[in-house]
């Protein structure tokens, strides 16, 4: 900000993020914009096909950050973290720059557990850990290598198949893996599909909030009645 010594607080004790934000600060009529995050920064703008829209409906469901709901929220931060830890870098980005293979890594995160003992009442045990972080580290690593860039490909050729492709393959993600999604917001993307959307999903930090449908503009009033 200028002026400077200007410094944030903590916010609600959530980590990650800063999406919203972002978008708020830079969006662009007509664009879709790729950023990666820690630090934020920006990759490429795609054209949004001028026939096609996303349409958003909200669960309805508030999607709390503080008190019990917070370590949920924190989970997968940390994951990601750790398994940066783990192979001395800062971000799974670096990881990936440092190993360059989905199949290296998991390797070496069981091999850093292996001779991690621990007593039988610990939980998560070792081998659990090393799940959790394994799990997430591939979530993180399709999602951002795979999934968004295809979808936005997919959304600029109009490719359909790709779009719902995409778009699934990341939701149930969410469902399976980051263990974010509700059934409420579930149920939306698979109404949104049902009525004759090319790609659905939900999206934000999940435990409520809203899912995304890409529909035909011609067709998006009566898909929204």
């Amino acid at each position: 900000l200028p002026g400077g010594g200007t410094n944030g607080d903590g916010g609600v004790g959530t980590f990650g993020g800063s999406e919203d934000h972002t978008a708020i600060m830079n969006c662009k009529s007509g664009k879709l914009s790729i950023y990666s995050f820690c630090p934020t920064t920006f990759i490429e703008d795609y054209t949004m096909a001028s026939d096609l829209v996303f349409v958003i409906a909200s669960s309805g469901v508030l999607a709390h950050k503080t008190g019990a709901k917070q370590d949920d929220y924190n989970d997968a931060a940390l994951h990601a973290k750790h398994v940066a830890n783990i192979l001395g870098c800062k971000t799974l980005r670096e990881v990936m720059d440092v190993y360059g293979s989905v199949g290296t890594v998991t390797e070496r995160i069981l091999k850093h557990y292996d001779g991690i003992t621990s007593s039988t009442s610990s939980s998560p045990t070792p081998i659990e850990q090393a799940m959790k972080d394994i799990h997430r580290f591939k979530q993180f690593i399709q999602e951002s290598y795979d999934l968004v860039p295809s979808l936005a490909t997919a959304l600029l050729f109009k490719d359909y198949d790709a779009i719902y492709r995409s778009s699934q393959t990341s939701h149930r993600l969410g469902e399976n893996t980051l263990g974010n999604v509700i059934e409420s917001t579930s149920w939306l993307s698979r109404k949104a599909l049902e009525l004759g959307a090319y790609g659905s999903s939900s999206f934000g930090a999940g435990y409520g909030g809203s899912v995304w449908a890409i529909i035909d503009i011609k067709s998006s009033i009566n898909f929204i009645k």
